[in-house]
């Protein structure tokens, strides 16, 4: 939802489907991730849906850096992706509004890269088949493929709009005009804070300076760009200097993350914020988006995986302005809230299919065995199709919350993580009591 201008962005719920319709696809290949959202409400001028994409542009999907941030330890992955998906093609797909958003990995292709391409596009057909919308591709890092463009064309072709999410080093002028004339729709440049913190956290000194000069080159070249940052006890204080950053490069877009942890990521829960310190970032992020409206500037600024958003928002909007509050409710409802497992998918490096890019330890069916359109809508698995009715499922505050039938549970995979338990309460609800109706 927007403040105005401020959206929400995250895997968004859906109402229950056994027979899901089309998702959001993101493929993987080796070093890079295709992803795509599905068909979102239009645009509600001025409001857009926390955990949704009213005007859809492009919308979050999980890259394999958000995958990191949430399963598991960074180095340790990306060596083990190294050694493992060298030339593969990943993808993952996401998709919002009456469809799932899915992730869908391509076929191994080590060693055989024309055998690879023909599994990629063999899965972007079934994607488009699927009627998935929108494809993006990440990794790892996407842009080291060398086809990476004629997979962006393809796609585009194939009437989904081609994503790419990468660190933006590699895109210098050229690149970025090669990423215009495939038919890109939009790339979203991960940073981990400004320069300092940035740098630090990825290893390499001068890689925020070589994100940024990404960043001017899609600017340049007439690329939709925007910014991507996961939110951790580790950067969180950088948010106000990256709105700076924001207005100083006319940068059009930023999602702001919130961390995930799953599986092996449960490690990283200590490097969540508190819940104050959560609901003070997110006060900070409606107040400098208001800002930036109120003085002209068209901004989107989205946040992203935690879907008590949507009611602290329209709480608050309530007592600002209640006429707003309305509409914005009214497309929260229809956003719907987590759409793990029913409009969002995950098709890892080794063509697992997952209910989102998080969820990594669970597999329905792998699309080398058979198409993703066919894993994804198969009744008989024993997981699916419980979140796609999860509220029968749901335990403890979610189960009576007022608020479930716009967060519909938030991500199952925290509350697992951090309990053993798939439907207990979300460990990240910064409500209080009071404000669920308790």
């Amino acid at each position: 939802m927007r403040i105005p201008g401020l959206v929400s962005c995250a895997p968004s719920g859906r109402r229950p489907v056994i027979t899901p319709p089309p998702p959001h696809l993101s493929l993987e290949t080796g070093h890079r991730t295709l992803d795509t959202p599905l068909q979102r409400p239009r645009h509600v001028h001025g409001l857009v849906g926390f955990d949704a994409v009213a005007d859809l542009d492009v919308v979050k999907v999980g890259d394999l850096e958000a995958a990191l941030h949430a399963a598991a330890d960074f180095l340790h992955i990306i060596l083990e992706a190294l050694e493992r998906i060298q030339g593969q093609v990943l993808l993952q797909h996401r998709a919002f509004a009456d469809q799932p958003i899915l992730v869908a990995p391509l076929h191994d292709a080590v060693g055989d890269h024309a055998a690879g391409d023909v599994a990629v596009l063999a899965d972007l057909d079934d994607l488009a088949d699927f009627q998935v919308p929108v494809v993006l591709f990440s990794g790892g890092e996407p842009l080291i493929r060398p086809d990476i463009f004629d997979l962006i064309e393809y796609a585009a072709k194939k009437k989904m709009r081609a994503v790419v999410s990468t660190n933006g080093t590699l895109i210098t002028g050229d690149t970025a005009a090669r990423l215009k004339d495939a038919g890109i729709s939009y790339a979203g440049i991960s940073l981990d804070g400004l320069e300092g913190t940035n740098d630090r956290f990825r290893g390499v000194k001068g890689a925020f300076a070589q994100s940024l000069q990404g960043v001017r080159n899609c600017l340049k070249n007439g690329v939709k760009v925007g910014l991507r940052f996961t939110i951790t006890q580790h950067n969180f204080q950088d948010v106000t200097g990256i709105f700076d950053l924001l207005e100083n490069e006319r940068i059009p877009r930023v999602c702001f993350y919130h961390l995930v942890y799953a599986g092996r990521g449960n490690k990283l829960v200590k490097d969540c914020l508190s819940h104050e310190q959560t609901r003070a970032v997110v006060d900070l992020i409606i107040d400098r988006t208001r800002q930036i409206h109120e003085a002209g500037k068209a901004v989107e600024v989205l946040t992203v995986d935690n879907h008590t958003d949507g009611p602290y928002v329209y709480m608050r909007l309530l007592k600002e302005n209640p006429v707003r509050a309305a509409n914005v409710l009214e497309l929260l409802k229809m956003n719907g809230g987590n759409n793990s497992g029913v409009g969002i998918g995950c098709v890892s490096w080794d063509g697992a299919v997952h209910p989102d890019q998080f969820w990594r330890h669970y597999s329905p069916g792998n699309v080398k065995d058979r198409p993703f359109s066919k894993i994804w809508t198969d009744p008989s698995d024993e997981l699916l199709p419980k979140l796609r009715d999860r509220k029968k499922f749901l335990k403890g505050r979610c189960a009576a919350c007022k608020w479930l039938d716009i967060c519909n549970g938030n991500f199952r995979v925290r509350a697992e993580a951090v309990t053993g338990d798939i439907w207990a309460p979300e460990p990240d609800c910064y409500l209080t009591d009071r404000e669920i109706g308790l």
